[in-house]
């Protein structure tokens, strides 16, 4: 097997790590793996041959794949945690609130 599709074998191994990560809600290190897939990725395109051709594009297809779920994962996870900071917004507006009206009531 030629190096740029070992290569694309790695890339397609991290992003399955990289979708354990996000679904374990471990962000940084679907972060990090998702810089290691992308740079992997360049490394096979840059070490591609001629007679890889076929099978480089059916393993690309396959990362592709993985990449639509990584997608879909990682706007599931955008919209989880841009609520929990509203929330977290919302009750620390509630919460300054009733400091000052503690401190208005025992002046």
């Amino acid at each position: 097997m030629s190096r740029s599709l070992e290569l694309l074998d790695q890339a397609f191994q991290l992003g399955r790590l990289e979708r354990e990560a996000l679904r374990g809600k471990n962000y940084d290190l679907a972060v990090e793996l998702s810089e290691q897939r992308q740079a992997l990725t360049e490394q096979a395109w840059e070490s591609l041959g001629e007679g890889d051709r076929p099978a480089y594009l059916e393993r690309l297809l396959r990362i592709a794949d993985l990449q639509k779920e990584l997608s879909e994962l990682a706007r599931t996870a955008h919209s989880t945690i841009l609520t929990a900071l509203q929330g977290s917004r919302r009750q620390k507006k509630r919460l300054s609130g009733y400091q000052r009206t503690i401190a208005l009531s025992l002046q």
